[in-house]
């Protein structure tokens, strides 16, 4: 039943990847923010001229458009993937407050997988800027974070 859950859970994720829209710039999209490169680097004449559209052969969309087209739909794979890898999985829960160089309270949110058999899975959830840092803020943030990753199961934590 686990394997099969997972397999529905992928197909599904496969069914939301397959959009009108063009492979190429969600690709695109989604390698550079894989990999850390900020989007404004497309808009670079050398890369985006002379090398990308020189050698792919396609159309490279301006950094504007991939925000507007793109990034709330692999937003939202991601979010699927997470969801589906920790769906039927025991979990481990993490959130990390500390205050930046401004002063603001930020608070990170780091979700894992525990497995017998292989390495834990991490992910980051979230990072928030609190308006403070006390034990309701953090709760808060806390059943927010959950809820968005928690589809037809519970936990135990």
């Amino acid at each position: 039943m686990r394997a099969e859950s997972k397999q529905a859970c992928l197909l599904s994720t496969f069914v939301a990847d397959s959009s009108s829209k063009s492979q190429f710039p969600a690709d695109l999209c989604m390698a550079f923010i894989d990999v850390g490169i900020p989007l404004w680097i497309l808009e670079n004449k050398s890369l985006r001229g002379g090398f990308l559209e020189k050698y792919t052969k396609q159309h490279i969309p301006s950094e504007s458009s991939l925000r507007k087209n793109y990034i709330d739909n692999n937003f939202n794979n991601v979010m699927d993937r997470i969801r589906c890898e920790v769906a039927y999985n025991k979990i481990w829960v993490s959130i990390d407050e500390t205050i930046d160089p401004v002063g603001r309270f930020v608070a990170n949110v780091v979700i894992g997988t525990l497995e017998a058999d292989q390495p834990s899975k991490e992910y980051l959830l979230t990072s928030e800027v609190l308006e403070k840092s006390n034990s309701s803020t953090i709760a808060q943030l806390f059943t927010s974070s959950l809820a968005c990753c928690i589809v037809a199961r519970r936990h135990k934590i």
